[in-house]
């Protein structure tokens, strides 16, 4: 498990890295796209099972519109296709009125379409550096580390030190107060790290130090949160994945849950604050 869980997050890394040299082409919508197409299916076959065919796929399609409305810049008109997709989601859950519950077919949709908005503003937070290519993957790697090393962090610490659990065993029994600790420092450093290396590497880049620690660790916070709300809807549906996309890790969405709540705050910040600037 250990050695499929290396691979698998080389094999990530080495893909996110790729995909960092796309970041300002088609092909970046394009990801999005497909990542929240694979993450709706996972939710609506972990939520409604694996035979309600028509409403996954309606699920699906809503999920790979929120990417191309910003591909053609349609984001103003976003409340037209919220509608247009709630009445998608209505006529395609009559069909299965007598085997499903609405609150049910209701839960899928919103869960997955909400997931969609999030990850697609990666697209957003592009856009806010469209101009300067250094600050856009900057701004991109921050939201990664903020995630994923607050995940890396919180495992091996935890797996090393933990032994008093998180007062919600009966979501994540494993999570331990000393591994969210040891990711949370993690996730902090690491963002230190990499602001370092592009303060060296463009010499006019200026940081307030103080106001980027306080975002790394709320950023590292609501990494915990969104592991937690995933892990939620997997006891709920007593499942211990997502899917199996991902040896190791389970389904798309057991990797990406910690971005759930990442990705809308660092685009809040980065629109309302200074955290850096040229």
């Amino acid at each position: 498990m250990f050695k499929q869980r290396i691979i698998s997050a080389a094999v990530g890394i080495l893909a996110f890295g790729i995909l960092l040299c796309f970041v300002n082409t088609v092909l970046f919508h394009l990801v999005v796209g497909s990542i929240c197409a694979q993450i709706s299916n996972e939710l609506c076959t972990v939520i409604l099972g694996k035979k309600f065919k028509l409403i996954k796929f309606s699920n699906v399609f809503i999920s790979v519109c929120v990417p191309l409305f910003m591909l053609f810049n349609l984001v103003s008109n976003f409340k037209y296709l919220i509608c247009l997709l709630i009445i998608i989601a209505i006529l395609c859950s009559m069909q299965y009125r007598k085997e499903l519950k609405m609150e049910r077919i209701f839960f899928a949709f919103i869960v997955s379409f909400g997931m969609s908005i999030s990850l697609s503003t990666f697209i957003l937070i592009r856009d806010c550096f469209s101009l300067n290519y250094n600050l856009c993957l900057l701004a991109i790697l921050l939201v990664a580390s903020s995630a994923w090393m607050t995940d890396t962090g919180g495992y091996f610490i935890g797996n090393a030190l933990g032994k008093h659990k998180l007062n919600c065993s009966d979501i994540s029994p494993h999570k331990t107060k000393e591994g969210v600790a040891g990711g949370l420092a993690t996730s902090l450093c690491s963002g230190l790290v990499i602001c370092l290396i592009f303060k060296l590497i463009t010499p006019e880049l200026k940081f307030n130090w103080l106001l980027l620690a306080v975002v790394l660790l709320i950023a590292s916070v609501l990494a915990v949160l969104g592991d937690l709300f995933a892990s939620l809807i997997k006891r709920q549906y007593d499942v211990k994945d997502f899917g199996k996309i991902m040896p190791g890790h389970g389904g798309l969405l057991d990797r990406l849950d910690s971005m759930i709540f990442v990705i809308p705050f660092y685009y809040f910040v980065f629109c309302n604050f200074k955290v850096f600037w040229l």
